[in-house]
Parts: structure tokens; C-alpha cells; sequence
């Protein structure tokens, strides 16, 4: 990770952080700002990852695999979009399986480093068990139809990736050099 992608990655964190401030502070407000935010990221992101694949994925080794990543941040971007007006329990129950598939990933890539006798695979496997179980106690919560605890433990957890996502940015990452 070179030192730009390492300070966008503590950005990143950050803003997860503040995220978390604005909606334990202002939870109205907040979850309208945060759905905005998240929309306009997924869409940004996927329309990004759309136009790198028409000006080169498409002639790359994998470069499908962008194509689907694209689509599908995109389609989850104009659902987030459309779900904004509805019931805000729809919406939390969304982020939270979005947050519990990405501690499933996390997990699997930290058994995968495991394997390949990664040092680093221990805080991938706390980071992601984290955000599972952060989205399964919130899920439960949901279930009792307890809005505002939802609310409050999703803070929680944007509040752990966040920390995370700034912490992983000082980690010291290996180069590997190819004669």
C-alpha cells in the first residue's frame, strides 16, 4: 500500500467515524444523510468501476469479474436510492446483511491468509467476526422492532470499521520485489 492509498484509507476510517457521530447525535437526520452518502458512494463507485471496464478491464485477464462487480454496485446504489423513502427499518436491515457478507468475506479471506501463513490474518479474522456479530445483535434487535437500538448498535459497528479501516492504514504491508 503506497502512502496515498494508505492516507485514503485513514480518510475513509474517519469518515465512517464521523458517520457514526452524526447519527448518534442526530438520528432523524442522520439516517437520511448517511442513506445519501452511501448511495452517492455506490453509485460513484460503480459507474467508476464501469468506465475502467469499457476503456480496459473488458480486455483483461478477469476483467468479467469487474464488469459484475460494477453491475452490482451500481444496482445496489439505485436500490439504496429507492429504499431512502420507506420504512427506515428496510433500509438498516440491508446495511446490516451488507455489513454481515462483508465480516463473512473478511472471515474467509483471514482463514485463506491463514493458509497461506499471512502475519496479518488474525486482525482480518477479528474485523470481520466483528462486524458479524455487530450485524447479527443488530438483526435481532430489528426483529423486536427496536428502531433506535438498531440505530445505536449500527452506529457501534460503523464506529469499529471505522477505527479498523484506520488502523489497518498504518499497517506495515510487504513488497514483494521480481527479479
Amino acid at each position: 500500500m503506497n502512502s496515498i492509498q494508505r492516507i485514503k484509507k485513514f480518510l475513509f476510517g474517519l469518515a465512517m467515524l464521523l458517520g457514526s457521530l452524526i447519527l448518534v447525535v442526530e438520528p432523524e437526520d442522520g439516517y437520511y444523510i448517511i442513506a445519501f452518502i452511501l448511495t452517492i458512494s455506490l453509485l460513484v463507485t460503480g459507474i467508476r468501476a464501469l468506465i475502467y471496464y469499457f476503456t480496459m478491464a473488458r480486455n483483461m485477464v478477469g476483467g468479467k469479474s469487474i464488469l459484475y462487480r460494477a453491475l452490482i454496485l451500481t444496482d445496489l446504489g439505485i436500490f439504496t436510492l429507492t429504499t431512502i423513502t420507506i420504512p427506515k427499518i428496510y433500509l438498516i436491515c440491508h446495511l446490516l446483511i451488507s455489513h454481515a457478507f462483508s465480516g463473512l468475506v473478511d472471515m474467509l479471506k483471514a482463514i485463506e491468509d491463514k493458509k497461506l501463513q499471512s502475519s496479518s490474518w488474525r486482525m482480518s479474522f477479528l474485523y470481520g467476526l466483528g462486524n458479524l456479530l455487530i450485524a447479527v445483535v443488530a438483526f435481532i434487535c430489528a426483529l423486536n422492532q427496536s428502531t433506535a437500538l438498531v440505530v445505536d448498535i449500527y452506529c457501534i459497528g460503523l464506529a469499529y470499521s471505522g477505527i479498523m479501516q484506520m488502523a489497518a492504514s498504518f499497517r506495515k504491508t510487504a513488497i514483494i520485489y521480481i527479479p
